[in-house]
């Protein structure tokens, strides 16, 4: 059996989700009806937006992202974008979770999701500031 590329597999997360157009993809995931065009093509990668959007459903990312089984999540719905960074802070668990999107957004998305991590570090734990480094130093390689 041939490998799905990503256009397959966000095709078959459309279909299930009920989404039946690329233009109601684009508003589900908030970006442009032409990016999610080259996604389809497999000449873009998907970025923060779609994959903090695609995270609240049923869907693995990893499955979305690289064809990884299982397909489907174990959790469902426990994303929370967060704040803007210069708000003061943000729910600890939110930011951990983050770190899963971190891993496979682009350089603009982990900025984003980098200067939320920051304004609410005074927030956090250190049990979760230690876990955080952990995910960054291990994504670096």
């Amino acid at each position: 059996m041939e490998k799905m590329t990503l256009g397959d597999r966000l095709r078959e997360v459309m279909q299930e989700l009920g989404i039946n157009s690329p233009r109601e993809f684009a508003e589900f995931c908030d970006v442009s009806e032409g990016l999610v065009s080259q996604w389809f093509s497999g000449t873009t990668k998907l970025g923060a937006k779609p994959l903090i959007a695609l995270s609240r459903t049923k869907f693995s990312l990893d499955w979305i992202v690289d064809g990884k089984l299982p397909k489907y999540s174990k959790e469902r719905g426990h994303i929370t974008v967060a704040p803007e960074p210069e708000s003061k802070g943000c729910d600890p668990g939110t930011i951990v979770e983050m770190t899963t999107v971190y891993y496979y957004t682009d350089d603009a998305g982990r900025d984003a999701i980098n200067s939320a991590i920051e304004a609410a570090k005074t927030n956090l734990p250190t049990r979760i500031r230690n876990q955080l480094e952990m995910n960054r130093r291990n994504r670096l390689g």
